[in-house]
């Protein structure tokens, strides 16, 4: 780099680094749509675990309770 470039060869090395911007502009917004889209998987799933956290706990109380009334039925009949 100890003489200035010439005009043809700035106006390619300019080219080229155009280029290289774009494509680099490009793969970004490839990856932004790519961590959005599993973002929004990874969001989906938090959902249906949540959900169906929520159902056992129902299903957990319904038959604790069920099994706790059996055996105050049983005792009671004792």
């Amino acid at each position: 780099m100890d003489a200035p470039l010439s005009q043809r060869e700035f106006d390619t090395w300019r080219e080229s680094d155009t280029t290289f911007k774009g494509e680099m502009r490009d793969f970004i917004a490839v990856q932004v749509g790519l961590n959005l889209a599993a973002e929004h998987r990874f969001t989906k799933v938090e959902e249906k675990q949540a959900s169906s956290e929520r159902k056992v706990i129902a299903i957990t109380t319904v038959i604790s309770s069920a099994i706790g009334a059996l055996m105050g039925f049983i005792s009671g009949k004792a």
